[in-house]
């Protein structure tokens, strides 16, 4: 067997695709469903560009009227939420910017609001293996979640999934692919955060919301011709109206992620939605009405995965995570990429499959 301190040691900080079948002894992720709210209330999101405006302007104003939500966020761009938290020597917490664009000190905003913000947003890097093995996104998450307990013991706590970068916004199905099975992987780090949660006695939960599934979900029915008023039957239609550039969304892109989260946070979408003025009237309807299919599908999602399935989804991932990221995140020539992808093929499955404390996705006593 491989020492695990060897398999921690030599895993380079870069992230991938290969076929290796999927690994999920027959178990569907059933996602952690958020307690209803009658409205949102005080909304505290802390993420990087893709969850920058206009992504909270639009979750604050789905309720409409008196159920408009206040709202501050915590910026940094390409930031992990170790970044934001624990930063390099502690000082994460104060790192980045308000909604103004203003330096935030993300405790004592949560210890001087009035009324205290009653949900938290947390969005991950992305690249979310590299993420777990460097960033330590299970601990980061536990740490920013406790402090907003503190500041706001009945508030609740959201994850966020990210999505990756567009291989080809000409044809999005390697895309689409990799991000349906990520979601398995983001479902499971929820799953241990949740896991670590209740080994320390807490009632309280971290909910997922599975953007970067919907988005491919959505990307997959406009592909198909499946989606009025997306009927091309090619990518053109539904990547444009939802991608900026590779990564980065519309306004109709982010209108769509704050129905997906406005939806997870009550478990349902208002009957009367407004649709922001810079987009189409018939694009925000469609947006709205995939929402809600989508949301329902998860509503009928099967039984959770134990901690030795999500170990072995995870592991099982790894293939496909390494060589996708290989090919639309890595930088360096062929050669480099080519070694640090086999380097890593060879250990991350291993390290993830450990019962052992080395495994960056245990639970957290």
């Amino acid at each position: 067997m491989v020492p695990a301190r060897f398999l921690a040691a030599i895993a380079l900080p870069l992230a991938v695709t290969s076929s290796m079948p999927e690994r999920t002894n027959g178990a569907v992720e059933r996602l952690e469903a958020a307690t209803p709210v009658a409205g949102l209330l005080r909304v505290f999101v802390s993420g990087h560009s893709l969850t920058d405006h206009p992504f909270p302007d639009y979750l604050s104003a789905i309720g409409g009227g008196e159920a408009r939500a206040e709202w501050n966020m915590q910026h940094l761009f390409g930031s992990s939420i170790r970044d934001r938290s624990k930063g390099q020597a502690g000082d994460g917490f104060r790192s980045g910017v308000d909604r103004y664009g203003q330096r935030i000190d993300v405790l004592r905003e949560f210890e001087t609001a009035v009324p205290a913000y009653d949900t938290l947003v947390l969005a991950e890097r992305h690249t979310l293996l590299d993420s777990l093995v460097w960033e330590d996104t299970i601990g980061s998450v536990l740490d920013y979640e406790a402090r907003f307990h503190l500041a706001s013991p009945g508030g609740r706590a959201f994850l966020l999934s990210s999505w990756l970068d567009l291989d080809q916004r000409d044809d999005p199905s390697r895309w689409i692919h990799y991000e349906q099975r990520a979601a398995g992987a983001w479902r499971c780090t929820a799953s241990q955060i949740n896991r670590s949660l209740a080994s320390q006695g807490a009632e309280r939960r971290v909910t997922l919301i599975p953007v970067a599934e919907g988005l491919a979900a959505l990307v997959a029915a406009g592909v198909s011709g499946g989606l009025p008023p997306f009927r091309n039957g090619d990518a053109s239609g539904i990547v444009e109206t939802l991608f900026a550039d590779q990564v980065h969304l519309t306004p109709a892109g982010s209108y769509y992620a704050a129905l997906l989260a406005y939806g997870v946070m009550h478990r349902e979408l208002p009957p009367q939605i407004p649709v922001p003025g810079e987009i189409e009237s018939r694009v925000g309807q469609a947006l709205q009405h995939f929402a809600r299919g989508f949301l329902d599908g998860l509503s009928r999602s099967g039984v959770e995965r134990s901690e030795a399935q999500c170990r072995a989804y995870v592991a099982g991932f790894v293939p496909l995570y390494l060589a996708y990221v290989r090919d639309v995140r890595w930088r360096g020539g062929p050669l480099k990429r080519t070694l640090q992808w086999a380097r890593l093929r060879v250990t991350w499955p291993l390290l993830f499959g450990l019962r052992s404390s080395a495994n960056p996705l245990r639970v957290r006593p």
